[in-house]
């Protein structure tokens, strides 16, 4: 066909149709039927669904207390002699405090008799490694430098202590060697070091037996019991 001008017309293609874009598509809906916003509900986990593992968390805390309080009430009145160093570590509140032995039971309460076995090993290894060497250090410390090189030997004994537990592949003992560590050379200067350390292995003692009594015979768990 030609147009007046004697030219032929061009066709023109058929255009293609657009496809739908991703900003037309209609947006789910934010607004109920009354023209209100929806609520958006978010599901907790109930509360009260306390886990197994939990709850004989917390009775090994108030089973170490409770220790605590036995003995003192056995040291009270069983007759004891007030200058016995027996007495005087029971009723001493800065040298026994349950704080410690709550403190190993709530590490050691894991989801297997063999995995609370394990931590507790370390616990109490990791415990004789601080305090033995927190001791040379302290005796060196006191009698040799009189506390004036403390800036110096607490660092190169952390260093030693990682070393030393990289060395015998004891890495899970590292934390608590550090820290009865520090505490013997940083904490107890003037005191009786003898007697702390002593008292911090006691206390380690309690916890992690507690815990592991506990974790066996409540609701023995279910995992792997044997020693890899």
């Amino acid at each position: 066909m030609e147009n007046q001008q004697g030219q032929p017309n061009q066709i023109q293609p058929e255009q293609e149709q657009a496809e739908p874009n991703e900003q037309d598509q209609p947006q789910e809906e934010e607004y109920s039927k009354q023209g209100q916003p929806k609520k958006r509900t978010i599901v907790l986990a109930p509360l009260t669904s306390i886990g197994m593992r939990t709850a004989k968390t917390g009775l090994a805390v108030f089973a170490c207390l409770l220790f605590y309080e036995l003995e003192r009430f056995v040291v009270l009145h069983m007759g004891v002699p007030s200058e016995s160093l027996i007495y005087q570590m029971v009723m001493d509140n800065e040298m026994r405090h349950p704080f410690y032995a709550c403190l190993s039971a709530i590490l050691s309460m894991q989801d297997s008799v063999h995995g609370s076995l394990k931590f507790g090993y370390y616990r109490i290894l990791g415990t004789v490694i601080g305090a033995v060497l927190g001791l040379l250090f302290l005796i060196l410390n006191h009698q040799v430098f009189q506390y004036k090189l403390t800036l110096l030997l607490a660092p190169l004994g952390i260093i030693i202590l990682i070393q030393l537990c990289n060395l015998v592949k004891i890495q899970s003992a590292t934390i608590i060697s550090c820290t009865v560590f520090l505490l013997l050379v940083m904490v107890v200067q003037g005191e009786s070091p003898y007697e702390y350390a002593a008292a911090r292995l006691f206390d380690t003692f309690v916890g992690v037996f507690l815990a592991i009594g506990i974790n066996h015979f409540v609701y023995h768990p279910k995992g792997k019991e044997q020693v890899e």
